[in-house]
């Protein structure tokens, strides 16, 4: 008997029936930093240097002490993103890198398959707080075949 009163009353304490629960414990709500592009360092010193083997990038690396001096918030970098552009030098949205790369080269082997211009940049990746985050554009180089 005294078990089906503990149950009733623990459902009854469990369910709102169509109240706001309130809520037992107070947790600090976590603050969202929003980080501009421009307060992050750009890639600089692009060059594309076409061979036989596809389109030779190479970049300056981003200065990371730039990063640090930014005491706001705690920002790691984890790479750099390569865009390709086909039509008339348009800013691409998509990377063609599908994760960033640590290393300040790349070659592109698929812009020997096709017959086009193409133009290139390059941004930097950075996390904050577990979101990426992505810096300014470099300049954007191009070639014609």
């Amino acid at each position: 008997m005294l078990l089906r009163i503990f149950i009733v009353l623990l459902c009854l304490a469990c369910t709102s029936c169509g109240r706001k629960q309130r809520t037992l414990f107070q947790f600090p709500e976590k603050v969202k930093v929003k980080i501009s592009k421009l307060s992050l360092p750009s890639v600089r010193g692009l060059q594309v240097i076409l061979s036989k083997n596809g389109a030779h990038l190479t970049w300056h690396p981003i200065d990371l002490t730039l990063i640090e001096k930014n005491a706001k918030f705690q920002l790691s970098f984890e790479g750099y993103h390569v865009y390709r552009s086909a039509r008339g030098y348009f800013v691409p949205k998509k990377p063609i890198t599908k994760k960033p790369i640590k290393k300040t080269c790349f070659v592109d082997t698929s812009s020997v398959v096709q017959r086009k211009k193409y133009a290139y940049l390059v941004r930097g990746v950075f996390s904050c707080d577990q979101t990426i985050v992505q810096g300014p554009a470099s300049q954007l180089v191009g070639y014609k075949k």
